[in-house]
C-alpha cells in the first residue's frame, strides 16, 4: 500500500464516517456524536495509515507539512490529489446511500437550518450586519429587522 492509497484510504474513512454520521444519523446522535464519529475514525486512521502515510487525511494539514518543509511539493501534490479523491468517492457513497434511506435525501438535512444560514449569511444583501441567530436570518431575510 502506498503512500498516496494510505492518503485516499483514510481521507475516504474520515469523510464517510464523520459525514455519514451527520448526514444520515446527525438528529439522533447529535453533535457529540458527530464528533464522536470524526474523532474515532480520525484515531482509527491514525493508527492503521499513520505508519504509511502520517497520515494528513486533510488537505490543510498536508499545507502545514509543505510550508514547514517537512514534505516535497511533488509529495504533497499526490497527497492532495489522493485526499480529493478519497473524500469525493466518500462523498458520493453518502449521497447514494442518503437518497436511499427511508425519508432520505440531501433535502432532509432540515434539521440542519443553521449550517444553511451559516453558510449564506455572509453572501446575503446585509447578511453579516443581522442581528438574528443564523436559523431565524433565512426566515427574516427581506424584513427591515434584519438591518436595524
Amino acid at each position: 500500500m502506498t503512500k498516496y492509497a494510505a492518503e485516499l484510504f483514510g481521507t475516504f474513512v474520515l469523510v464517510f464516517a464523520g459525514l455519514g454520521t451527520a448526514v444520515l444519523a446527525g438528529s439522533q446522535v447529535g453533535n457529540v456524536g458527530v464528533a464522536l464519529a470524526f474523532g474515532l475514525a480520525l484515531l482509527a486512521m491514525a493508527f492503521s495509515v499513520g505508519p504509511i502515510s502520517g497520515c494528513h487525511i486533510n488537505p490543510a494539514v498536508t499545507l502545514g507539512f509543505l510550508l514547514s518543509k517537512r514534505m516535497k511539493a511533488s509529495d504533497a501534490a499526490g497527497y492532495w490529489i489522493a485526499q480529493l479523491i478519497g473524500g469525493a468517492i466518500a462523498s458520493g457513497f453518502v449521497l447514494f446511500i442518503a437518497n436511499g434511506a427511508p425519508g432520505g435525501s440531501i433535502a432532509s438535512l432540515a434539521g440542519a437550518k443553521w449550517i444553511r444560514g451559516a453558510l449564506a449569511r455572509p453572501l446575503q444583501p446585509g447578511g453579516l450586519l443581522c442581528r438574528r441567530s443564523p436559523s431565524d436570518h433565512a426566515a427574516c431575510l427581506h424584513r427591515a429587522q434584519c438591518y436595524r
